[in-house]
């Protein structure tokens, strides 16, 4: 698999301050590159030197094989964006910005191209409204239209859940999840909809990637297990491993647990209580990844 972005060596300094420290992460091609961290960790600074809008003070920064702060202008036509603070003008309207910024992107039919992404978002439904009559969530469905168009090799999204309503949302995490060769970036603390089509993750803290990768690799580093439990018995299941004080939760008529133990200890517990069921190891949870990873720093 190629890499769409490679970071070797990355500070990144404001007044003497570091913002990133020290970044090496590469994100393979085709992957949805999960990004995690407190606020103040240095996510939006990363994306926006992926996107060539801020200069690196040291090390190296690749992307689609380019340099992004150098070859920004030929990067803007293979890359789609949305950060989280966007702002557009208050006296034009959803449809001549898209329109605008799709003439930006030299796409040959800007008219086409604006409408594709509008009616995938539905945002045609008010597009011709004056922008000042927007609610927030209104803004952020044109801004996110706005990474769609020309259909990017590379889409950041930045905080891309807040504000948008359940179905824009699902709209949204249903794109992602069909993505065939297009990589997806996505800096979010909003990740119920994101965690189960996840393929990596990277954890940064105080400017340092904590750990990333792959999430079962990540899993395994962080000796995490998400074990699936299926059992006629759910209930008394339920009572037993919750005595035993496991992280466990009831989905869908199936027990979810997640530990550090292998799943034998939790069937020999079961057998034990002459509860016959069937287990099965699934990816673990991001926000496990993301709670064990900062713990063990």
């Amino acid at each position: 698999m190629e890499e769409v972005v490679r970071l070797e060596g990355l500070w990144k300094l404001y007044g003497g301050n570091p913002a990133l420290r020290n970044i090496n992460l590469t994100i393979p091609e085709g992957s949805m590159f999960l990004l995690m961290g407190p606020n103040g960790s240095g996510k939006t600074t990363l994306l926006k030197i992926v996107l060539g809008l801020v200069k690196p003070t040291r090390g190296v920064a690749r992307v689609l094989g380019l340099d992004p702060w150098k070859k920004r202008h030929e990067m803007f036509k293979r890359v789609g964006a949305m950060l989280e603070r966007h702002s557009m003008p208050k006296w034009t309207t959803g449809r001549r910005i898209l329109e605008y910024l799709a003439k930006l992107k030299g796409l040959r039919e800007p008219r086409k191209e604006a409408l594709k992404v509008a009616k995938i978002f539905e945002v045609d439904e008010y597009w011709d409204r004056n922008i000042s009559t927007y609610s927030a969530g209104m803004l952020r469905k044109i801004a996110v239209a706005h990474a769609f168009l020309g259909d990017p090799e590379l889409i950041v999204l930045d905080e891309p859940m807040v504000t948008l309503d359940k179905q824009t949302r699902l709209i949204l995490r249903n794109i992602i999840r069909d993505r065939k060769d297009r990589t997806y970036i996505v800096s979010s603390h909003v990740v119920m909809e994101l965690e189960e089509i996840a393929t990596h993750i990277a954890v940064l803290n105080r400017g340092r990637i904590v750990i990333a990768g792959s999430i079962r690799d990540v899993a395994e580093k962080l000796g995490l297990n998400r074990i699936m439990i299926k059992t006629s018995n759910m209930e008394r299941a339920l009572r037993i491993l919750v005595e035993k004080e496991y992280d466990v939760r009831a989905s869908s008529g199936k027990i979810i647990v997640e530990t550090a133990q292998s799943p034998k200890i939790l069937l020999e517990l079961l057998e034990k209580e002459n509860i016959e069921a069937s287990i099965e190891i699934v990816e673990p949870s991001v926000w496990s990844i993301y709670a064990k990873s900062l713990l063990k720093q």
